[in-house]
């Protein structure tokens, strides 16, 4: 009988959690996002991630 209790309750402690995922996750960006790049400015690799960030601005608005 105590393994049904436990069980009951590791079930719903599991799914409590998942609803409150689900209701941060309507929030994301809640702040600006920093693309940190370990290679020079002008290289491909800002070029890139300056495209990236671009469209996640389209993508998500703007939230400076």
């Amino acid at each position: 009988m105590n393994v049904r209790w436990i069980a009951l309750a590791l079930l719903s402690g599991l799914s409590m959690g998942s609803a409150a995922a689900q209701e941060r996750a309507d929030a994301f960006p809640s702040r600006a996002i920093k693309i940190v790049v370990p290679f020079p400015a002008g290289g491909p690799s800002d070029v890139l991630a300056r495209m990236i960030g671009q469209n996640m601005t389209e993508d998500w608005g703007s939230r400076s």
